[in-house]
């Protein structure tokens, strides 16, 4: 891959959205209207530079794709910073960008590229926030505004894996297999969880969209990741019980966040030994 070339196009991408974004038609002043067609298109295209970049293992090119779709993303976010509710237009903004991470996070489980995981975690919507990251932040900005549609049974998993369904170049990733779609997002986002309250100390860094689904979704990398899997390259670094006591305290926070919704149930009983025995030896 032409690193020059795909530089150039990244920030011909950046540029054609930020023109957008400043100057909306003026059919669309004064009320939303969706997220301009022009920079869903840039996005999508930032999305299949970023599944070209995975499957070839090229992770300079990674980083500039990642870096882009940031950028467009951080067009949303309130110009004085942090933002107790932003616009509708700004929220869906943030919420279509996320679409594509959530996919470009399924593709890099299921290619097992775990590093990128953790890299397209941990991009913060603000530099002097250092402890929110941008899923989160999406999550939020959407729910203070009252952008319902983002969610389905409170989780943007449905949502990102319909976007994936309409558009082919996205689809055909997984074999036009929607379940795959669903349970490669999920473990993604376990991940996400597992990766920002790691780094933050905070369980309030993640927001658990995979809770909104059985957990025989997520499950096979919740048992790579206690077994020592290739996934913990997610959180290198982490003690055991401390993986442990992230386990314990996300179980919780399921519980509280979809409790009226039909999807997760509990841990395989597997996790439950694991999170018992490390928390008794710490």
């Amino acid at each position: 891959m032409d690193e020059v070339g795909l530089h150039e196009l990244v920030k011909a991408g950046v540029k054609v959205a930020t023109r957008k974004w400043k100057v909306p038609e003026v059919k669309n002043a004064g009320s939303f209207a969706g997220t301009d067609p022009e920079i869903v298109t840039v996005i999508d295209r930032l999305a299949q530079l970023g599944f070209i970049a995975l499957d070839h293992k090229q992770p300079r090119a990674w980083m500039e794709v990642v870096e882009g779709l940031r950028s467009v993303y951080r067009l949303g976010v309130h110009e004085n910073g942090h933002a107790y509710q932003l616009p509708e237009r700004n929220a869906w903004l943030l919420i279509d960008v996320v679409h594509r991470v959530l996919f470009l996070g399924a593709v890099a489980v299921r290619l097992k590229i775990f590093d990128q995981v953790r890299t397209l975690t941990l991009q913060r919507p603000l530099d002097n926030r250092p402890e929110e990251y941008w899923i989160r932040y999406a999550v939020t900005m959407a729910w203070r505004g009252e952008v319902k549609k983002a969610f389905k049974g409170k989780s943007l998993v449905g949502p990102a894996s319909e976007c994936v369904r309409e558009r082919p170049q996205f689809f055909g990733t997984f074999e036009e297999n929607l379940d795959k779609v669903v349970n490669y997002m999920c473990q993604f986002d376990f991940l996400h969880c597992i990766a920002a309250v790691a780094d933050a100390k905070d369980l309030r860094a993640c927001y658990p969209n995979f809770g909104g689904y059985y957990d025989y979704r997520t499950m096979p990398i919740v048992l790579d990741l206690i077994r020592n899997g290739p996934s913990r390259a997610v959180v290198p670094g982490i003690t055991e019980a401390e993986l442990a006591e992230i386990l314990r305290d996300l179980d919780a926070l399921i519980s509280e966040q979809f409790f009226e919704v039909s999807g997760w149930e509990h841990y395989a009983p597997e996790v439950y030994d694991f999170i018992k025995t490390r928390l008794q030896k710490a």
